[in-house]
């Protein structure tokens, strides 16, 4: 069992030696923003993102297409659960006439579609 964990934390060690190495300098530069989406859709934690709550699980994120100088990439995750295990979806991205529309649903492992609160991130190409 020692050595198992020995061999892990070896591992971790060379992965985190070695991170820096895998992001090319130019995406260092890359604006990145992230948020908070309540389960009734207010978004939080960053400014000039809006949410609305169109549904059961069903969320749509707005921003002004100003504020990305490349084509924008969300990343979606659930924030705790809400009385079953929460799997989030990016449905949709559209960009065009000045805004960025994300479209995420969540649903419980059953399949029916759940209200959750959510982080998101989301960093340009």
């Amino acid at each position: 069992m020692r050595h198992i964990l020995r061999n892990a934390l070896l591992s971790l060690t060379a992965v985190g030696a070695f991170a820096s190495l895998a992001v090319p300098a130019s995406a260092a530069k890359l604006p990145t923003f992230a948020g908070f989406v309540s389960p009734s859709g207010v978004v939080s934690g960053i400014s000039g993102f809006t949410g609305v709550h169109t549904g059961t699980g069903a969320y749509t994120i707005t921003a002004k297409q100003s504020m990305f100088h490349g084509f924008p990439v969300m990343t979606p995750t659930t924030f705790g659960i809400n009385g079953a295990i929460p799997i989030i979806n990016l449905f949709g991205e559209v960009c065009g006439s000045g805004t960025c529309t994300f479209k995420v649903l969540i649903f419980s492992l059953a399949g029916a579609a759940m209200d959750n609160g959510w982080v998101f991130t989301v960093i340009q190409t």
